[in-house]
C-alpha cells in the first residue's frame, strides 16, 4: 500500500521475495531490524520469504538515496523493521489458521513485565504441501526480548530465528523431488537508549545477524 514500493514474489508461498522501492533493483533497497542491517553480504538484496509480523511493531520506510548515511544498499531506499517492546502488563494473541493444500499456520505473541523489566515472545509455525508434488513449504520462527527500563535509560537484548523449507518441484512432466532451498535467518541485537544530558537523547546498537 505504500506508493513506490512494489513486492516480487518468485512463485508460490516460501519462494524468494523481494521489494524495489522507486524502480531501482532490489539490492539497492536496504531492509534494518531494529537497526541491525538484514541484507545478506552474499546476495546483496534481502529475501522477505521468513518474514513474519508476529512480533512487529511497526514498518518504516523511507523511498530516495540514503546512501550518504548507509552505503550503496540504499540507492533506492531504506526499509526499517521495529519489534514489539516489552510491555508493563501481562498482553498476548494467537491465532490459528487452516485451508486447502493442507495449509495451516499458527502464530502466538506475548508479554510479561513490571515497571522495569519485562519480556516478550513470539513463535509462528506454518506449512502448505503446494498445488504440485515437491512443490511443500514449511516455516518455523520465534523470537525472545528482555528489556530493562531504568529511569529514561532502556536496555533491551532481543534473539530471533526463523528457518524454512521449500520444496523446487521444477517443469511439469521433469519434476525434481529432491530440489530442496532452506533459508534460515538468526539475529541477536542489544539496543540502548538514554539521555546524556537534558533536551538530548542518545541510542547504541549492537547487532549480529
Amino acid at each position: 500500500s505504500v506508493p513506490g514500493a512494489t513486492v516480487a514474489q518468485s512463485g508460490g508461498p516460501g519462494a524468494q521475495t523481494s521489494v524495489f522501492l522507486r524502480g531501482a533493483n532490489s539490492t539497492h533497497a536496504l531492509v534494518l531490524v531494529d537497526g541491525v542491517r538484514g541484507n545478506s553480504p552474499f546476495f546483496p538484496g534481502y529475501d522477505f520469504s521468513l518474514l513474519s509480523t508476529e512480533n512487529v511493531e511497526r514498518i518504516e520506510i523511507v523511498r530516495g538515496p540514503f546512501s550518504a548515511l548507509h552505503g550503496s544498499e540504499s540507492i533506492g531506499g531504506v526499509v526499517q523493521i521495529f519489534t514489539r517492546r516489552a510491555e508493563g502488563k501481562l498482553a498476548g494473541r494467537a491465532v490459528g489458521e487452516v485451508g486447502n493444500s493442507d495449509q495451516r499456520e499458527v502464530a502466538a505473541f506475548a508479554t510479561v513485565g513490571s515497571d522495569a523489566f519485562g519480556i516478550a515472545a513470539s513463535v509462528r509455525d506454518r506449512k502448505e504441501d503446494g498445488d504440485r508434488d515437491s512443490d511443500d513449504w514449511r516455516e518455523r520462527s520465534g523470537s525472545l526480548r528482555f528489556e530493562g527500563r531504568f529511569g529514561d535509560a532502556r536496555v533491551a537484548l532481543i534473539g530471533s530465528i526463523a528457518d524454512g523449507d521449500l520444496g523446487l518441484p521444477g517443469p511439469v512432466g521433469a519434476e525434481t523431488p529432491d530440489n530442496r532451498y532452506g533459508p534460515r535467518e538468526e539475529r541477536v541485537t542489544l539496543p540502548a537508549t538514554f539521555r546524556p544530558a537534558a533536551g538530548h537523547a542518545a541510542s547504541v546498537t549492537l547487532g549480529w545477524a
